[in-house]
């Protein structure tokens, strides 16, 4: 789904995803994806309590605060293939072996 069409279509943009997860594209480029909680719940191995610290701990509001500011001083990180590994390292090791 074009970012566009899921601001268009928010309502059955919800929908779909509630069915399966949902690649969020822009320029032809995949740029997201919006998963259902239960999907989330599932990545989790159904631990409610591991969902929930990971959203507490992810603090997204504030990070993509941060991020703004950050980019519009132009001070960036290229988040390349090995920063995406290290992020994934991460999840695995802190919430997906416990």
């Amino acid at each position: 789904m074009t970012a566009a069409d899921a601001k268009n279509s928010f309502g059955s943009f919800l929908d779909t995803v509630q069915r399966e997860p949902v690649v969020i594209t822009k320029k032809n480029r995949p740029v997201g994806m919006m998963l259902s909680m239960q999907d989330i719940e599932t990545l989790f191995g159904g631990n409610e309590e591991a969902v929930t610290r990971a959203l507490e701990e992810a603090h997204i509001d504030r990070k993509l605060a941060q991020a703004r500011e950050q980019v519009n001083a132009g001070n960036v990180i290229l988040a390349d293939k090995k920063f995406f590994d290290g992020i994934r390292e991460h999840i695995r090791a802190k919430y997906m072996t416990k």
